[in-house]
């Protein structure tokens, strides 16, 4: 066991015989540049060398077997790591580092642990060892720098913010995984292909957000998509394996309906939204680049949670008689919208609920709506006229009144 806490040195010569390098040993050596670690080191401890910015060169012979959480990290200069013997890897472990290195034969062969090499900026490529079953939480977060990755057939759950602002092009899902969690390739903004395993039961909340996905396939294994999980993307095509009992894609329609309820969880700009979908929720085509149209058939009864959230190219919009609840957030960000007529089926407008729409002109609000939420017409700059029923309860809300921009008409008829 060795430690050199509170020494000024800029290279360290582990003596041979050493088994263990003691946790906190060279903890902020400010001054620290090399490590010489010799083949009798089998334990790297945690925050060994954590705060040593001027680290850049470490040796890490076959004996290193573990390395504990946090030894590297802030070592913000090192670069070329071969951990190709090591076996356990603690949490946060080489953050923000560079040039790390998984040889052919890796073994570390249980899970790769939080935030392990998170922020590590010039980290271009890995490749993982064939034991690895679990990508743990933050794991490669903010590695921008990061293109390719080959997820061994060994690997079963990808953890939250995984990749998360990777540079990642494309992406293959092997068949042994069942769970890809919340934000686990959210904001890799290269990321244009994903295939999607055979067992994958779980795709967590906003898993491939912000992504250019153009094409996405659903196996039969899945069972829960979460919200806002392909929002943000690039989709032109979507499609649901036949055999998949919690989802469909009905009539070729590119979308992901929940058949159960028949609500529509995931759309793309070339969806057509099928007669008997009873609802559209939580962020369904939420920032959904490209779309211009959308017919909503009058079997749907909901427009849910930012359902519409920030579709800037959506011009016009008819809501058929069957809406009767238009949700928090539901057309918020919608730029291009000039006018919207609401049908007398409508008894509940959300807050924010058209937050946002810079070019909205005009709202025709008939007698049925009882409930406007707060701020539903904030930012409409634009906004001239609102012609509503003159028996309306609404023109004696002073909330309602007061949210309207300035100089707004109000039209009885």
């Amino acid at each position: 066991m060795v430690t050199y806490k509170n020494q000024r040195i800029k290279t360290a010569i582990i003596p041979q015989g050493t088994k263990e390098i003691k946790e906190l040993s060279f903890h902020i050596q400010e001054q620290l540049q090399r490590v010489v670690i010799p083949d009798t080191v089998e334990t790297i401890g945690d925050y060994a060398f954590s705060g040593c910015h001027a680290l850049t060169s470490v040796n890490f012979p076959s004996s290193v077997k573990k390395i504990g959480h946090g030894a590297f990290l802030f070592c913000k200069s090192l670069t070329g790591i071969d951990l190709d013997s090591v076996e356990s890897l603690g949490e946060v472990n080489f953050k923000p580092c560079s040039g790390i290195m998984f040889g052919s034969g890796s073994r570390i062969d249980k899970f790769l642990r939080v935030g392990a090499f998170s922020m590590c900026e010039n980290l271009k490529s890995v490749t993982l060892g064939s034991g690895l079953k679990i990508i743990g939480d933050g794991t490669f977060f903010h590695c921008e720098k990061l293109q390719g990755v080959v997820l061994p057939v060994s690997v079963e759950k990808i953890g939250i913010n995984a990749f998360y602002s990777t540079s990642l092009r494309s992406i293959v899902i092997p068949d042994s995984v069942t769970e890809i969690g919340d934000r686990a390739f959210a904001d890799c903004e290269k990321l244009g292909s994903v295939v999607i395993g055979s067992r994958v039961e779980i795709i967590g909340d906003y898993a491939f957000f912000g992504t250019s996905l153009t094409k996405l396939e659903i196996p039969a294994s899945v069972k829960e998509v979460g919200v806002y999980a392909f929002s943000g993307t690039g989709l032109e095509s979507i499609s649901v394996d036949c055999a998949n009992t919690t989802y469909d894609s009905r009539d070729n329609c590119n979308a992901i309906i929940e058949t159960a309820t028949n609500t529509l969880v995931v759309g793309c700009k070339n969806t057509i939204i099928p007669y008997g979908v009873r609802a559209i929720d939580y962020g369904a085509f939420s920032c959904c680049r490209g779309l211009r149209i959308i017919v909503i058939p009058d079997s749907v009864k909901l427009i849910g949670w930012d359902v519409f959230y920030g579709c800037s190219g959506l011009t016009s919009i008819e809501i058929p008689n069957s809406v009767e609840e238009i949700d928090d957030g539901a057309f918020s960000g919608c730029s291009g919208l000039t006018s919207i007529e609401f049908p007398n089926s409508v008894t509940r407008i959300g807050s924010g609920a058209f937050s946002g729409c810079t070019s909205l002109e005009s709202v025709d609000i008939p007698k049925s709506v009882q409930f406007i939420g707060d701020g539903a017409f904030d930012c409409c700059d634009k906004l001239e006229v609102v012609r509503i029923d003159s028996t309306s309860p609404l023109l004696n809300d002073e909330e309602f009144l007061g949210m309207l921009p300035e100089g707004c008409m109000i039209v009885k008829y």
